[in-house]
């Protein structure tokens, strides 16, 4: 599995542990001791993928905040979208595609049929 895709909290712990290294043993001189940083927080790293590249995704991902651009992203598409308009979101991950269904669910508009067999209050719950 390629980084993060288990977990979508990874990264920002990667990324605190490599913070947290650099304040106590000052700056990084090669690129193992951040190698060193991954695997000793990615719990049964088994080395499927490089531990520097994983080190340089987690600290692109917390310093980009992607996870949240996705979801203002999707916000702003549907705010544009007149009615009866599409929205095309291409993911490469798992936990994106997530994000994705997960926005989806919440936005998705109730059937005719329940609008005529459930009060408000329920329909806001169900459809928020």
């Amino acid at each position: 599995n390629e980084f993060g895709e288990q977990d979508s909290l990874e990264p920002e712990r990667i990324a605190e542990a490599i913070l947290l290294r650099q304040s106590q043993l000052g700056r990084y001189s090669l690129g193992s001791q951040l190698a060193d940083v991954v695997k000793e927080v990615k719990v049964g790293f088994t080395g499927s993928g490089h531990p520097g590249k994983l080190a340089v995704t987690a600290i692109r991902r917390f310093l980009n905040h992607e996870h949240d651009q996705l979801r203002h992203g999707l916000k702003a598409a549907f705010d544009l979208l007149v009615m009866g308009g599409r929205c095309v979101v291409i993911t490469f991950t798992p936990n994106e595609r997530r994000l994705v269904n997960e926005f989806l669910r919440r936005w998705s508009e109730p059937p005719l049929l329940f609008e005529s067999s459930l009060t408000d209050d329920r329909l806001c719950e169900l459809y928020p």
